[in-house]
C-alpha cells in the first residue's frame, strides 16, 4: 500500500489535482479513469471534481474523469453480492420482529435491556428500538463484531471480573436476537449488508478482490476496521494520500490513519498561530455576528467561492445566514431543510391531528367512527392556518370571507381544548360560526379520506399523493423558477423519493409492522428531517459546512464558529449497552480517538488556509455555559496556563444573557401610525367608550375609529373580560327570575334559608351557561375557574340576602338605554360640539327599588380583583340603616374633601353618565320603560356591586357625598373627551397604551 503525503500548507484538494497533474499529465490529455477516488464525504468528492474541472479549463486540458466514491462504498467494491441487500427500514422491522420474537411471552426476558418494554400494540417504539439495535450492530461490523462474538468476549471479561453479570445476560439475549434477526432475513431471502461484509473477508469468492482498477484513498485518517481490512485484501491496488509533511509519516498507520496517542498535540508552530486566530465571544448572537463580520470583511479579498465556514454549532447558522443576507453577502437560500418547506410542515400539522383522532384500524366502520371523533383545536388551528391548507380552503373548497377571524372568535367564546366532533358542532354553535363549520368539515372530509385510503403501510405512497393533490393540484401549474412553486415542487419530490427509496421492504416483513396512518406518516417526517434539498438552480456563494467536512474543502479563507467542547471533539455519552469501557476492551472507537482526529483536522486549517478565524462562545442557545473546545488547549504547560486565563477570565462587563433576544423600542423597525384626524367621524358613544379614552387616546383611536381587535386563540383559560362576561351572564339571568319570583309575592324566609336559596339558584344558572358556552371538550383550567366563580358567586349570595331581607327589591336588569349629552347632567338643553349633539349609549347592569322608602339604586357589576370602589364609598352592612347613608350621616375616612375634588380623578365614568340615561328616559315615548321613568334621581344611589378573589371583599358598595358638583365635574371631563372624539384629535400616548390596553402588542 502506497503512501504519497501532500503539502498541507495549501488546501488539500489543490496539492491533489497538482500531485496527479504531474503524474498522469501526457500532452494536453490527463487520463483518470483507471482510478476509483475514495473520500469521506460527498461534499470533498464534489468539490475533487470541480477543482479538477477548473484545472482543466486553465490548462486548456482534457481530462478522462475519474470515478468517486464515499468510504462507506468502499466494501462493495471488492467483493461479489450473492443476495440483495434489505433496505435499512427492512433491517430495523426485522431486528424489531427478532426482539418481539424471542421475548413473546415472556416479557421478563427484556430486564436486562430494556426494564419499561413498551405494549405490544405501540408499534413505533418497538421500531425505535429496532432502529437502536441497528444502529449499535453497524457499529460493531464496522470493527469486523457481531453480537455472538461481543457476547463471548463478554463471558471471558465476566470471568475475569471486569464485567458484570448483569451486562453478560444483556448481550446473551442479543446474540440470540442476532440468531433470530438472520433466520427473518433468510426466510425473505435478502441479506444483511454488515453479515455480508464479514462473511465476504472470512470466505472469498473467486473474483473477490481482484479489482481491476486502482484505488486512491484521500482524507480518510479514521477508517473502521473492516475498511481497513478490506484495504489490506487489495494493498497492491491502494494509493492513500495524506494530507501532511512527510515529516510526520510516523503519525500515520500503513493505509494513512492516525497512529493512536500520535496527535494529542498541535505543533508548536501551529499552536503559535492558533493564538493569533481564536476569538472568544460571549453569546451565540455574538458569535454569529463576529463570523459575519469577518466574512464582510474577507469578502474584500477574496472571491466568494475562497471563502468557506465551517459550523460544528448548528444553531449559530440561523442568525448568520440573516446577517449575511442583510449585507448582501448572501442572497435566498438556494438550499433547505426539508422540514423547514411548506408541504413538510403541513404534512406534520396533518399528522398530529391524525394522532389526536386516532382509530381503531380493525373496526369495520372506521369512516364513521372517525368522524365522531376531534382534534384538539391547537393543532386544528394550527392546520388550518398554514398557507397551503388555507389556499386549499378558499380556491379549492370555496370557502370565502373572513374565516379565520371567525375562528378566533369562535374560540375566546367556547375556549374549547378538543374541538367538537362534526355531528356535534352546529348544535353547540347554533349556527353563530357558519365558515368554521364549514372549514372543519372541509378539513374533517380531506382527513376521513386519508383514513378511509389507508389500510397497511405499502399504501402510505398513494393516500399521501393524493392527499398533496388534493391540497396543491388546485392551481393549474407551478413555475420552478419560482422560489415558492420551486419548493413546493421539491419538497413533494423528496417525500415521495424517500418513501419509494427508504421504505422498501418485503410483504412478509410489513405485516410484522403494522403502523397505523398516523404512525407511517410520522415515520415519513422523522426520516426526512434534516435532509436538504436545493430550491434555487444557482451556486452557493460561499460553502457553509460542519466540522468534519471542512478540511478538505479548497476555500482559501475559512472561519469556524462554534469551537466548544460539546461540539469539537463530538462526544459519544454512556451508552445504555456500549458504554466506553466496554468499548475500549473492544477495540472500538471511544472518545479519545475522536479527540486525535479533531487534533489533526484542526491542525490541517491552522496550516492551509491563508486567513483563518476561530470563534467560540461562552453560552450556548439554550442559556447554558460552554466550555472552549480541549483542542484549543493542546500546548505546553505555560501556554495552557496563559490561555485558559484568557478563556475562563470573567467578561469585563456583565453580560444580559437575554437581553440580546430583546429588541429596544427605538431600534424596532415598525413605527406605529399617527393618528389621522376624522372630524366628526363619532356621532354616538358608549359609555365603556368614555372609559377607553380616559385608559389611552390611541389606544381609543386604534379600538373605536379604526376599528382594530386584539382577537387570538393562545389563551388556555378565561381572560379577565370573559371571566367577566360569564359572571355578567348568570347574575343577569338571576336578576330576572328575581324580578319573575317577585310577581308572586313570596313569604319571607329566614337569612338562612334564602341564602341557601340564592346560592342554589346561582349554581344552577352558571352550570347551565357554562354548558351551553363551552360543554366538556374545554380546557381543564376553565372547569377550576367556574368553581372560582362559583365561590364568589356564593359570596354575593349571602349578601344579596340580606340586602332582600332590608327589603330592597330587583327593578330591573341590563337595560340598554340611550339619550343625547344634555347640560344639567341630563336635564338640560343637549349639547352641541361644533356639527350637532353626540348620542349616549349604555346597558345599566341593575337597578333596585326600596318601596317603603321609596329609594333607588344603580348597580354595577365588577368582578377583576383589582375593582376600583367609586371616589367615595362606603361598603353597605345589614346593620346599618336601610336607606343608604347621606352626607350628613356618615362620612368616610378615606373621602376627599369636596373642595379639592377635581376632574383628575374621574377615570371611570359610567355611574355618572348613568344619570344622563337615566334623564335621557323622560325623552322617550311614555310606554318605554315605563318603571325607570318613575324613579327620582335625587332618590337616586350609585355603586358597584363587586365579587373580588377575596370573598371577605365582596359587597355592595354605595357612592356617598356624591352632590351637584361632582356630577358637574364628571360632565365636564366627559364633554372634554367628546368633544375631543368628535373634532377627531387624539394624542399618541404610547406608553399607556404598552401596558395599560391589550392592543399594546400592536406597539
Amino acid at each position: 500500500m502506497k503512501k504519497t503525503f501532500l503539502d498541507w500548507y495549501r488546501p488539500c484538494l489543490v496539492s491533489l489535482v497538482d500531485c496527479l497533474a504531474k503524474r498522469y499529465t501526457v500532452g494536453n490529455r490527463l487520463d483518470l479513469s483507471g482510478w476509483v477516488f475514495i473520500f469521506p464525504s460527498r461534499p470533498a468528492s464534489r468539490r475533487f471534481l470541480a477543482r479538477l474541472a477548473d484545472w482543466a479549463y486553465e490548462k486548456h486540458v482534457t481530462v478522462e474523469v475519474p470515478r468517486v466514491r464515499l468510504s462507506s462504498d468502499l466494501p462493495e467494491l471488492l467483493y461479489e453480492q450473492k443476495a440483495p441487500f434489505a433496505t435499512p427500514f427492512a433491517q430495523q422491522i426485522a431486528w424489531m420482529t427478532a426482539l418481539r420474537r424471542v421475548c413473546q411471552g415472556s416479557p421478563e426476558k427484556l430486564q436486562p435491556m430494556f426494564p419499561n418494554p413498551p405494549a405490544d400494540e405501540d408499534v413505533t417504539a418497538w421500531l425505535e428500538l429496532g432502529e437502536l439495535l441497528t444502529d449499535i450492530y453497524q457499529e460493531l461490523a464496522r470493527d469486523t463484531l457481531d453480537f455472538v462474538m461481543v457476547r463471548d468476549r463478554c463471558r471471558q471479561l465476566a470471568e475475569q471480573g471486569v464485567l458484570s453479570e448483569y451486562e453478560l445476560r444483556r448481550w446473551e439475549l442479543l446474540a440470540r436476537v442476532f440468531q433470530e434477526y438472520h433466520r427473518i432475513l433468510d426466510r425473505e431471502q435478502v441479506w444483511d449488508k454488515q453479515s455480508a461484509r464479514l462473511f465476504a473477508l472470512e470466505n472469498p469468492g473467486p473474483r473477490d478482490f481482484q479489482p481491476e482498477f486502482l484505488i486512491g484513498i484521500v482524507g480518510c485518517v479514521d477508517l473502521n476496521q473492516i475498511f481497513r481490512r478490506f484495504l489490506a485484501q487489495v494493498k497492491e491496488s491502494v494509493e492513500v494520500f495524506v494530507f501532511a509533511p512527510e515529516s510526520h509519516a510516523e503519525r500515520f498507520e500503513s493505509d494513512g490513519c492516525l497512529k493512536p496517542g500520535a496527535w494529542k498535540k498541535l505543533d508548536a508552530r501551529l499552536d503559535a498561530r492558533l493564538e493569533e486566530v481564536v476569538e472568544q465571544v460571549t453569546t451565540p448572537e455574538d458569535e454569529a455576528k463576529t463570523t459575519a463580520r469577518w466574512i464582510c470583511e474577507a469578502a474584500r479579498t477574496f472571491a466568494k467561492e475562497d471563502l468557506a465556514v465551517g459550523l460544528p454549532d448548528t444553531a449559530v447558522e440561523p442568525l448568520l445566514v440573516q446577517l449575511l443576507q442583510l449585507d448582501g453577502i448572501l442572497g435566498p437560500p438556494v438550499k433547505r431543510e426539508v422540514s423547514q418547506l411548506q408541504p413538510w410542515r403541513l404534512l406534520e400539522r396533518v399528522t398530529e391531528c391524525l394522532e389526536e383522532m386516532a382509530v381503531d384500524p380493525n373496526e369495520t366502520e372506521i369512516t364513521e367512527s372517525f368522524r365522531k371523533l376531534s382534534p384538539r383545536y391547537a393543532s386544528f388551528a394550527s392546520l388550518v392556518r398554514h398557507p397551503d391548507m388555507e389556499n386549499y380552503l378558499r380556491h379549492a373548497c370555496g370557502i370565502e370571507g373572513e374565516w379565520l377571524a371567525e375562528l378566533d372568535a369562535f374560540y375566546n367564546v367556547h375556549l374549547p381544548d378538543r374541538l367538537f366532533s362534526v355531528n356535534r358542532f352546529a348544535q353547540m354553535t347554533r349556527g353563530r360560526f357558519p365558515l368554521v363549520q364549514k372549514v372543519y368539515e372541509a378539513v374533517q372530509g380531506l382527513l376521513e379520506k386519508m383514513v378511509a385510503g389507508y389500510g397497511h403501510f405499502s399504501q402510505l405512497s398513494l393516500v399521501l399523493s393524493d392527499f398533496l393533490k388534493a391540497v396543491y393540484c388546485w392551481k393549474p401549474g407551478y413555475d420552478l423558477t419560482q422560489p415558492k412553486d420551486a419548493q413546493i415542487l421539491q419538497c413533494c419530490t423528496e417525500l415521495g423519493r424517500t418513501l419509494q427509496d427508504k421504505f422498501q421492504a418485503s410483504p412478509g416483513l410489513l405485516r410484522e409492522a403494522s403502523f397505523s396512518l398516523p404512525e407511517a406518516l410520522r415515520l415519513l417526517l422523522d426520516r426526512t428531517m434534516g435532509r436538504n434539498v436545493p430550491v434555487s438552480n444557482l451556486p452557493e456563494p460561499i460553502a457553509m459546512y460542519r466540522w468534519l467536512d471542512l478540511s478538505l474543502d479548497d476555500a482559501r479563507a475559512v472561519v469556524v464558529a462554534g469551537l466548544n467542547e460539546e461540539f469539537v471533539p463530538e462526544t459519544v455519552n454512556e451508552h445504555l449497552l456500549m458504554p466506553n469501557r466496554l468499548r475500549m476492551e473492544l477495540g472500538i472507537k471511544t472518545n479519545d480517538s475522536r479527540f486525535e482526529r479533531d487534533v489533526y483536522l484542526l491542525s490541517t486549517l491552522l496550516a492551509s488556509r491563508e486567513s483563518l478565524k476561530l470563534v467560540f462562545a461562552r453560552i450556548g442557545a439554550d442559556g447554558k455555559p460552554l466550555m472552549p473546545s480541549r483542542v484549543l488547549l493542546t500546548c505546553d504547560d505555560e501556554t495552557l496556563a496563559r490561555r485558559s486565563l484568557r478563556f475562563f477570565r470573567e467578561p469585563e462587563e456583565e453580560t444580559d444573557f437575554t437581553a440580546s433576544r430583546k429588541i429596544a423600542p427605538s431600534l424596532t423597525l415598525y413605527q406605529p401610525p399617527n393618528p389621522v384626524a376624522k372630524k366628526g367621524f363619532k356621532r354616538a358613544m358608549s359609555v365603556t367608550e368614555f372609559d377607553d379614552f380616559l385608559t389611552s387616546e390611541y389606544g381609543y383611536y386604534l379600538r373605536h375609529i379604526q376599528n382594530l381587535e386584539a382577537v387570538d386563540d393562545d389563551a388556555e383559560e378565561l381572560n379577565a373580560a370573559l371571566f367577566g362576561t360569564l359572571a355578567h351572564s348568570v347574575l343577569e339571568q338571576f336578576a330576572r327570575e328575581e324580578i319573575e319570583r317577585q310577581k308572586n309575592r313570596p313569604p319571607q324566609e329566614s337569612l338562612e334559608k334564602e341564602t341557601a336559596r340564592i346560592v342554589g339558584t346561582l349554581r344552577t344558572l352558571l352550570e347551565r351557561e357554562c354548558r351551553r358556552v363551552f360543554d366538556a371538550t374545554t380546557h381543564p383550567v376553565v372547569t377550576l375557574q367556574k368553581e372560582q366563580l362559583a365561590i364568589r358567586l356564593a359570596a354575593f349570595a349571602v349578601r344579596q340576602a340580606q340586602w332582600q331581607q332590608a327589603g330592597w327589591q330587583i327593578l330591573c336588569a341590563e337595560e340598554n338605554l340611550s339619550g343625547l349629552f344634555r347640560t344639567e347632567n341630563g336635564r338640560g338643553e343637549p349639547v352641541n360640539f361644533g356639527d350637532g349633539p353626540m348620542e349616549i349609549r349604555g346597558k345599566i347592569d341593575r337597578i333596585d327599588y326600596h318601596p317603603t322608602l321609596q329609594q333607588w339604586q344603580v348597580w354595577d357589576y365588577k368582578t377583576s380583583s383589582g375593582s376600583k370602589r367609586p371616589n367615595t364609598w362606603l361598603e353597605w352592612r345589614p346593620e346599618a340603616t336601610s336607606p343608604p347613608p347621606t352626607d350628613s350621616d356618615t362620612k368616610d375616612s378615606n373621602t376627599e374633601d369636596s373642595d379639592e375634588f377635581n376632574g383628575e380623578i374621574w377615570k371611570n365614568l359610567q355611574l355618572p353618565l348613568y344619570r344622563h340615561l337615566l334623564h335621557a328616559i323622560r325623552q322617550t315615548d311614555a310606554d318605554v320603560h315605563p318603571d325607570l321613568r318613575k324613579i327620582a334621581l335625587e332618590k337616586t344611589r350609585f355603586g358597584y356591586i363587586l365579587l373580588p378573589r377575596k370573598d371577605k371583599e365582596a359587597g355592595f358598595y354605595i357612592a356617598t357625598n356624591w352632590n351637584e358638583k361632582y356630577f358637574q365635574e364628571a360632565d365636564s371631563v366627559a364633554i372634554k373627551i367628546a368633544q375631543t372624539v368628535r373634532d377627531g384629535v387624539f394624542q399618541k400616548d404610547i406608553d399607556k397604551i404598552v401596558y395599560r390596553n391589550d392592543l399594546g402588542w400592536l406597539l
